[in-house]
């Protein structure tokens, strides 16, 4: 489809099968810019998807995007709790790209790129100016 031409590339450029580990302790799992517009696209060409987000279920797989559920806090105060079980979980994953939304995860994608030596995108959905 095109809309990810950016991420296709990164991709490519890690010249390995072609895992994609989505990530987010915010969103949840079907939020359309992460679940349709992002993880779909990808898995529409070709790749395979892993989408770790705040979820009732603990895993489930939803036309093509494997969803590994985190618990879902009302709190904020309790966020932080799930950045170390993400880190946790992506680095089961062993995708040859990882991607992330929230700003809260900037520690985790840098522990990532660390770890793995793969490519980690951080993805601003809104700009502030």
């Amino acid at each position: 489809m095109g809309i990810l031409p950016w991420l296709e590339e990164t991709v490519r450029a890690s010249d390995s099968s072609g895992k994609v580990c989505v990530m987010t302790s915010v969103h949840p799992p079907f939020d359309p810019r992460i679940f349709h517009k992002e993880a779909q696209t990808l898995v529409q060409a070709g790749y395979e998807v892993v989408l770790i987000a705040p979820h009732d279920k603990e895993s489930e797989n939803v036309d093509g995007v494997h969803i590994i559920g985190l618990p879902r806090y009302k709190r904020r105060f309790y966020r932080p709790l799930n950045w170390w079980r993400i880190l946790r979980v992506a680095l089961r994953q062993k995708a040859d790209v990882y991607h992330f939304h929230d700003p809260e995860l900037l520690p985790i994608g840098l522990w990532l790129q660390w770890w793995t030596g793969k490519p980690v995108v951080y993805d601003v959905h809104e700009t502030l100016s």
